[in-house]
């Protein structure tokens, strides 16, 4: 038996089988220098990663997720729960041990091995890049090709980006891409269809095509990152190139806008899904694109629409409640509850009923109060950063005995409405303002302001009909916007934020999470609308809304003209911390709404003035104790439609509104231009 066996472990050492230890030995894990995943684009096949391994002085490539049409490059086309080594592919010279950069998309897989291309998965679009259409499930190696200009001899490549069905690679620190076209995300022009050989992505100032030291690509666009700063190409549908037009058509590389406190000057890192993108700069992190393709949980809060330039990221944060109502009625009504951290609420609470809310700002959220027993209820405000609870006492209906005998004769009650606080009779002279003026009284005292308007050559542009306008009145329209923006942002007290952002359109420039109707809904409003008083302790934007829920006009000599019912929006710095104020209008002094400021003394709030208000010369006021900033304006005798635009006027700022504290998924394949 002994020579027996002697005999088989001498023909099993010949035939160099493995003889198995006689006990158990523990694998030891690979260290992994670089691990990728697919940006997605629509469906499971999306999925996928793909993570580079050293062991000893081989760099090895390892894939796992999804296996559409052999992306995973491991011989066939089962998906993957654990990663797989790559199987090497002597047919096109790829070894799977020298592996430096690796990047996985919807349909392909590519990598780079001694500096050169190798690729798998989907080639129906030439997506592989060796000059055929046939799928591969081995590695297969992009073709040198000497028709390109200059000519792709794939022996230098340093980084690589797959999007869905498109590839990008950088050689020498020049951009060329291959594969589908859907609006020239690897052309740089706008073409749909194949693109071999490897475009050249053209130079188009400020873009030149060299020196690029990163690239990205997604289902629709592609980027590149040259000294630091962002440039992108493709299809620009719902600002996914986000230099701010939004042109939803092939375009060639633009630079990505400085906006909004993005400077494109120190870009680390960019992500792009569909037809959204976010880039990474300075620690922050900022985003634009498509509003319905994920985006929404990242802008500031009232944004429905899409982002055409880069805005910052809004973090969730645990509310909190500096000062709210504590009592209402058994009828219900609405309730102002102002803090901080209600962006993105998601739920609101009275005891166990759900209540309808909306959030103005991050700063204050409105609460329908639903009619309920009288008694004492918690409210729970639930917000993506957590919870917070505040007590409310719903007061006792009154109630009447009925009379046993006849009752007398008596005059009808009347109600008395509740009176200002602050603008009484004995201010109202030095608070009177006649249209288009204004004041700020502080400890009685009158304080210079600055009136900020856009300077008179933009002025000229907010003067021409928007259809009308030229591209460098456009362009003077919204680098007044930021300028004036900028200002107010800087007359905020120290650690306060706003979510109001300069949003560029195609024919000048609106102001977002300023403005909203009576119904609570965000209103943009056009740039040359918007008028920002300062003193060196406060500030205060102001800006209008009819009760047709279109922006309010301010005439050529600066007056806000508003309609009755029209909704006042204000918001600014200035008031007593965590103290009383409210918005009156006069001449005979009218309470519009009583709310109490935020601890650093900002605001940002807004009321409805009366329906029956007199057609006529107004004054607004916002009053605090000790501070007045009171404005004149005219009460048309219906609300006006809004042009968005002011027909010949200096482009003055008129809005009273609030700002403070404060991708469509591209369908499946081609979006055409």
């Amino acid at each position: 038996m002994k020579r027996f066996l002697a005999l088989c472990a001498l023909v099993v050492s010949a035939l160099g089988v493995a003889v198995l230890p006689s006990s158990p030995v523990a694998a030891t894990a690979p260290t992994v220098i670089d691990v990728v995943g697919a940006p997605g684009a629509f469906g499971a096949n999306s999925a996928g990663f793909c993570a580079i391994t050293q062991t000893g002085s081989n760099k090895e490539l390892y894939c796992w997720g999804p296996n559409y049409s052999g992306k995973l490059g491991v011989g066939d086309t089962l998906g993957r729960s654990y990663p797989t080594k790559v199987l090497p592919n002597p047919a096109s010279g790829f070894t799977n041990t020298n592996v430096t950069a690796v990047a996985i998309g919807a349909m392909a897989m590519c990598a780079i091995e001694s500096g050169s291309v190798f690729c798998a998965g989907v080639n129906s679009s030439g997506t592989l890049g060796n000059g055929s259409t046939t799928d591969s499930n081995l590695m297969v190696k992009v073709a040198n090709n000497n028709a390109s200009t200059p000519a792709v001899t794939n022996n230098g490549f340093t980084a690589i980006a797959v999007g869905e069905e498109g590839t990008c690679v950088l050689d020498a620190g020049v951009v060329r891409c291959f594969g589908a076209s859907n609006g020239g995300n690897v052309s740089g022009t706008n073409v749909n269809g194949p693109v071999w050989p490897p475009a050249t992505i053209p130079d188009a100032s400020p873009w030149a095509n060299s020196s690029v030291s990163k690239i990205f690509a997604g289902a629709i666009s592609s980027c590149a990152l040259k000294s630091s700063a962002l440039y992108c190409w493709g299809n620009d549908f719902s600002g996914s190139l986000g230099d701010g037009t939004g042109a939803n058509a092939g375009r060639g590389a633009v630079k990505v806008a400085n906006t909004n406190g993005f400077a494109n000057t120190n870009v680390t890192k960019v992500a792009i899904s569909a037809a959204t993108a976010c880039a990474l700069e300075g620690g922050s992190l900022w985003c634009w694109g498509n509003w319905g393709s994920g985006l929404a949980g990242l802008v500031p809060n009232g944004a429905s629409a899409d982002v055409f330039s880069p805005e910052a990221a809004v973090w969730p944060t645990p509310p909190a409640v500096s000062s709210n109502p504590t009592t209402v009625s058994p009828t219900g009504g609405t309730i102002t509850v102002t803090g901080s951290g209600f962006t993105g609420a998601t739920a609101v609470t009275i005891g166990s009923t759900s209540a309808s809310f909306s959030v103005s700002n991050d700063g204050s959220i409105d609460i329908v109060v639903p009619a309920l027993s009288a008694g004492n209820y918690t409210i729970t405000i639930t917000t993506p950063g957590g919870s917070i609870t505040q007590s409310l006492t719903i007061g006792a209906v009154a109630t009447t005995t009925p009379a046993t005998t006849a009752p007398a004769t008596t005059a009808p009650a009347t109600t008395v409405a509740p009176q200002p606080q602050f603008v009484t009779s004995a201010v109202q002279a030095q608070l009177e303002q006649t249209p288009g003026t204004f004041s700020i009284i502080q400890n009685g005292v009158s304080v210079t302001a600055t009136l900020t308007k856009f300077n008179s050559d933009a002025g000229s542009a907010a003067a021409t009909p928007p259809a009308a306008r030229t591209a460098a009145q456009v362009a003077e329209i919204q680098s007044a916007a930021v300028a004036m923006l900028a200002t107010f942002v800087a007359s905020l007290p120290q650690g306060a934020t706003s979510t109001v952002t300069v949003q560029n359109t195609t024919t000048g420039a609106v102001l977002r999470g300023l403005a909203r109707d009576a119904s609570g809904n965000a209103v943009d409003v056009p740039a040359e609308e918007v008028i920002l008083l300062t003193t060196p302790s406060s500030a205060l934007l102001l800006a209008g809304v009819n009760a047709s829920n279109a922006v309010a006009n301010i005439s050529a000599s600066g007056v806000l003209e508003i309609g009755p019912g029209g909704v006042i929006n204000v918001a600014g710095s200035g008031l007593p911390g965590a103290g009383a104020a409210e918005l009156v209008v006069m001449s005979t002094p009218r309470l519009l709404k009583s709310f109490v400021a935020g601890s650093d003394g900002t605001f940002a709030d807004r009321a409805a003035l009366p329906n029956d208000l007199p057609a006529g010369n107004h004054t607004v006021v916002l009053a605090g104790s000790g501070i007045y900033m009171a404005v004149g304006i005219t009460v048309e005798a219906t609300s006006l439609p809004t042009t968005g635009s002011n027909s010949g006027q200096p482009m003055v700022i008129a809005f009273f509104l609030l700002v403070f504290a404060a991708l469509v998924i591209r369908s499946r394949r081609t979006i055409t231009a």
